[in-house]
């Protein structure tokens, strides 16, 4: 069990320290790495290197994935013709001009320069800036006339990576809208998440009083940070509560508890229909289902998905009838969200969300894991 867990960490340490290195290493190293890691793990040696070298090259190979869906350079500055449709909430704000300045996300499925199709894999999804243009609904179908050009962020060490944080949400590029025309609907937008949050948003702007507090409640529901304005987040900043108005691991958490009991309440209720052992199945499921629902709600962003990872991960090693301890348990949750979404190591909520775990799960001064008095495990929590 030591020797899994030993692995388990170097495979998540592989994958954790491409981002120390000056520059993603090239594909083509990839077998290199593969047949080191297979000759470490047959050998004499010590197989502890190989599972460095697995981690390493996953990461490697998901990172030249993401590149290579970027859009093409011929493509940057062109005028170009794009179709597709809206995903996600689109944001608003109020220029010092008193215009709207309009950011979305585009799922693009045909490409246009001068009449002229051009080819790349399709659909691409683009982050697009529209001045001074309309509101555009969720799902809803647009041409557009645009300007792309490639991701490309500041390179400032300790800084934030823009680029990054574009590549880990998928987006091939991004680009200024200047002008377009909605589509007719051929046929309706089938059912998402983005149209449930979109309902969800405008029953809240219709039927709550334009107060700081509407907005506020739209950001902690289902992560629709868009109506808070330049006064509220700088509140929310200078008081450093911030982070209260994400979606982030404590919500998907208290999700999965009420999903559990309430799961585990029914099931108690219908002994006969369920029947012998199948409760904590039952309850587990409802964890699973009331996280992932949740999730959902929040247009399934990097934290929640990485909340709602870690709670499967726990949920079914529990079903498993696994003895998995809290460190263990812990472990198998980091290496899942790695294997997942391995640029997760440059946000800053992922180290906390861990190291705040770990430090909860470290011995206390009576030896036992997670025994600590009242006054260190509330300080802890602070």
């Amino acid at each position: 069990m030591q020797q899994a867990s030993m692995a388990l960490l170097l495979f998540a340490a592989g994958i954790g320290c491409t981002i120390f290195l000056p520059w993603l290493p090239d594909s083509r190293y990839l077998p290199a790495a593969l047949a080191a890691a297979w000759l470490l793990g047959r050998g004499r040696w010590p197989p502890w290197p190989g599972w460095l070298l697995l981690g390493l090259a996953w990461h490697i190979a998901y990172g030249q994935h993401l590149l290579g869906a970027e859009i093409p350079r011929s493509w940057a500055g062109l005028p170009l013709q794009i179709e597709g449709r809206v995903e996600g909430l689109p944001r608003s704000t109020t220029l010092p001009d008193g215009k709207p300045y309009r950011r979305f996300t585009f799922r693009a499925t045909r490409v246009l320069h001068r009449g002229m199709p051009l080819q790349a894999a399709m659909p691409m999804q683009l982050q697009l800036g529209w001045y001074d243009g309309p509101d555009p609904a969720t799902h809803q179908r647009w041409v557009l006339q645009v300007r792309l050009r490639r991701i490309r962020g500041l390179a400032n060490p300790g800084g934030f990576d823009f680029r990054a944080w574009l590549l880990a949400r998928g987006f091939a590029g991004t680009g200024k809208v200047l002008g377009g025309a909605p589509l007719p609907a051929s046929e309706p937008a089938p059912p998402s998440t983005s149209t449930l949050r979109r309902w969800y948003s405008r029953q809240i702007t219709t039927r709550l009083p334009e107060t700081p507090g509407r907005a506020l409640l739209s950001a902690i529901a289902i992560g629709d940070r868009g109506q808070l304005g330049k006064e509220e987040r700088q509140v929310l900043a200078q008081s450093g509560t911030a982070h209260l108005a994400v979606i982030s691991g404590l919500h998907i958490g208290l999700c999965a508890a009420a999903g559990y009991w309430l799961a585990f309440g029914l099931a108690g209720c219908c002994p006969t229909w369920v029947g012998r052992g199948r409760t904590r199945w039952i309850a587990g499921g409802g964890a699973i289902l009331a996280a992932s629902a949740y999730a959902a709600l929040a247009g399934f962003s990097i934290p929640t998905t990485r909340a709602l990872v870690m709670v499967t991960v726990c949920v079914v090693a529990r079903l498993a009838s696994r003895a998995v301890g809290a460190g263990r348990g812990w472990l198998l949750a980091l290496v899942a969200v790695l294997v997942w979404q391995p640029l997760a190591v440059i946000d800053a909520g992922f180290w906390l969300s861990f190291s705040a775990v770990a430090l909860l799960l470290l011995p206390g001064p009576q030896g036992d894991s997670g025994r600590w008095p009242a006054a260190p495990a509330l300080l802890l929590q602070w």
